[in-house]
């Protein structure tokens, strides 16, 4: 597959997109992703509609575009592999978070995770194409001991229900406690996000410990959860 920030993308007219409010068309927008500019709501949504259409014309025949852990095309299970992130990565985790969260970070952002933390970025790799990630880091505010911090958790819908997350969670976990020797980590999330509060809760044993009032941009309140690794 051609590198995300080297392939030429439709402009607004050729994938039909109108919007009087918004004067910007795809190929701008994706242009501000490349040098890490954040992108206003709605130009998000534009390029949401675009990676979509981009990903049904990008999957191998015969493949579902329904998630699967098996190729419709010869029956052979997908090649499926957790792992480390490597500095490659780093777009197609952007490209991931824009399909699939209303929370978008600069690509420096994402970089400086890479530099301090990179045993904390891992990302699921499906036949070389990535499809969800972590990103996770040390709690830079605490000094008296080592605490981790979820910054984000995404897994593109066409993967969900595979058991990627809780994979992903759990490998940030080990990476945390094994090379960090972590105490505790710790995330924010939303409190009508019903499905990532099963997750944390029920199925990687995380406890509420607090709610911060309005902490999103468009002031939702979230959860403060944490499981703690030791005592």
């Amino acid at each position: 597959m051609i590198p995300l920030c080297h392939r030429r993308f439709p402009s607004a007219r050729d994938v039909g997109v109108v919007d009087a409010d918004v004067d910007v068309d795809v190929d701008t927008a994706r242009t501000a992703v490349a040098v890490g500019r954040i992108l206003d709501r709605p130009t998000r949504e534009r390029l949401r509609f675009v990676f979509n259409d981009e990903m049904k014309h990008d999957e191998p025949p015969g493949r579902p575009h329904i998630a699967t852990p098996v190729d419709g095309a010869n029956g052979r299970a997908m090649g499926v592999c957790v792992r480390a992130a490597t500095t490659d990565d780093l777009w197609a985790m952007q490209r991931c978070n824009l399909l699939c969260l209303p929370e978008n970070y600069q690509m420096k952002y994402y970089l400086y995770h890479a530099l301090s933390w990179p045993s904390l970025l891992q990302v699921a790799d499906v036949d070389g194409e990535i499809v969800g990630y972590v990103l996770a880091k040390l709690d830079e505010e605490c000094k008296r001991e080592v605490k981790g911090h979820i910054t984000s958790l995404s897994v593109l819908r066409t993967h969900r229900k595979l058991g990627l997350a809780a994979t992903l969670m759990r490998a940030a976990h080990r990476a945390l406690s094994e090379v960090y020797d972590a105490k505790d980590v710790s995330l924010h999330v939303r409190v009508s996000n019903a499905a990532a509060i099963h997750l944390y809760r029920d199925v990687l044993e995380y406890e509420q410990v607090g709610v911060e009032e309005k902490y999103y941009a468009d002031g939702e309140d979230a959860y403060n959860m944490r499981k703690t690794f030791r005592k």
